[in-house]
């Protein structure tokens, strides 16, 4: 017996050969319509031509790539409102999208909405994941080069590849104020906003449930105060290369993924994340913040960070971390892998409990500390360059700890490749030759 899948096709190649396939499969005077040859050919490029695929059962079979079809543009996506180049204001009412690829609110050419004390529902899965990383293909707002300001409101998706409020291109911008933004499928983030779109959020609670859905996912610029955010199953935040977050007076959680600026798949870029006056936890395995394949930009301001993993902080595949940190404490070990680097700066006060570069592993791992600031070692340490306005060392509490240095590195002249004692029974020493960090 078939499976569904391959049922498909068949009914799908049936009618488009006898000419009475749905519009756009059927070509003229019959056969295959050019859309079903690409989608053949999208195949046959990824898997051979002529390759068979088989089951358990040794019988072909048709893999689900076969129905993934392209990601939609502006003009073919559909919505329960569309607003086309319109200044339109909606309020008290509930609405609803249950269709694949069917958006709930979607503003495009220059709309500008606004839409107060709204209940906003999403259903239908998407037919492109890649669709809504992209162009935000079936969320359930969708702002395109277009202003959307949501008040008063709730809205919430069940779907996959669904985001509740998404925002794209050049003067694409989303206002949320005290409003309720959940989600329930995979790739479902509460908030994305792709290349050169922006968000502001303000008193607001974001709810993801799925896998892979963060509450904030930014390629733009996202802005958040007042608010709160719990990701279930996904990262708390996701930022790709030109990402921008910053987060004041907020509070921030998850069971899964903490922070993450790029990954393996990251081709490159930079990006930048911000908090003060905010509170982050992860209770799950990963790091709080991990750095992949980019160059990231952390600067927290007097904000509890609450990770359960040993590293709260992990650079690699490539990646290049500058973590400031004022006005606050915080726990926790910082690690990079040997193609990485990561330079942390205590300022203002900042008291840090951990250790550096455990493992000596690094490309290179430098720290920074201004005459305030404390550093209380946990176990071995290992930098490139120590820069420590308080020459005395007496700053860095050692725990009984050895903290190693590169003898080499320009920026440790200042200490003349010594041996000196740290506070608490450890030393400061030049890195063995044979283990050098860089």
């Amino acid at each position: 017996m078939m499976n569904k899948q391959r049922y498909l096709v068949a009914v799908l190649a049936a009618l488009t050969v006898i000419g009475t396939a749905l519009p756009g499969f059927a070509a003229e005077g019959g056969g295959l319509s050019d859309r079903i040859k690409a989608v053949l050919a999208g195949y046959d490029a990824r898997n051979g031509a002529g390759k068979e695929e088989t089951g358990k059962d040794g019988k072909k079979d048709v893999p689900a790539e076969l129905f993934v079809l392209p990601e939609k543009t502006v003009d073919n996506m559909k919505a329960t409102w569309l607003m086309d180049g319109a200044t339109v204001a909606r309020s008290d009412r509930t609405i609803h999208a249950f269709a694949m690829d069917r958006s709930v609110v979607l503003a495009k050419h220059g709309a500008a909405v606004v839409l107060e004390r709204l209940k906003i529902d999403k259903g239908g899965d998407t037919t492109s994941e890649e669709g809504g990383r992209h162009n935000g293909q079936n969320a359930a707002v969708l702002a395109v080069e277009s202003k959307v300001k949501l008040d008063g409101s709730s809205v919430s998706s069940a779907a996959t590849g669904a985001a509740a409020v998404a925002v794209v291109g050049t003067d694409g911008n989303v206002t949320v104020r005290r409003s309720r933004l959940s989600t329930a499928g995979k790739d479902s983030p509460a908030v994305a906003v792709l290349p050169a779109a922006a968000a502001e959020l303000t008193d607001s609670d974001l709810v993801t449930r799925g896998r892979q859905s963060a509450c904030l996912y930014s390629a733009g610029s996202v802005t958040v105060a007042g608010t709160k955010g719990f990701a279930a199953a996904g990262p708390i935040a996701v930022l790709k290369d030109g990402g921008r977050i910053s987060l004041e007076d907020s509070s921030f959680s998850g069971t899964a993924e903490g922070v993450m600026l790029g990954g393996p798949a990251a081709d490159g870029g930079e990006a930048s994340f911000e908090a003060k006056h905010t509170r982050l936890e992860n209770t799950g395995a990963a790091p709080l913040f991990r750095v992949g394949n980019m160059t990231g930009h952390i600067y927290l301001e007097n904000t509890v960070l609450l990770s359960a993993a040993p590293a709260v902080v992990a650079v690699c595949d490539g990646g290049a971390l500058m973590l400031a940190t004022a006005k606050q404490s915080w726990s926790g070990n910082v690690v990079a892998d040997k193609t990485s680097t990561v330079m942390v700066s205590l300022q203002d006060g900042a008291v840090w409990t951990g250790t550096m570069n455990g493992t000596a592993e690094a490309e290179k791992a430098d720290i920074n500390l201004d005459r305030s600031s404390q550093w209380i070692l946990t176990g071995p340490s290992h930098v490139t360059v120590l820069s420590d306005a308080d020459r005395s060392l007496q700053n860095i509490r050692s725990g009984g700890y050895d903290l190693y240095y590169d003898r080499q590195a320009a920026g440790n002249d200042w200490l003349h490749g010594r041996t000196l004692d740290l506070p608490g029974g450890g030393q400061l020493l030049p890195q063995p030759v044979r283990d050098a960090v860089t």
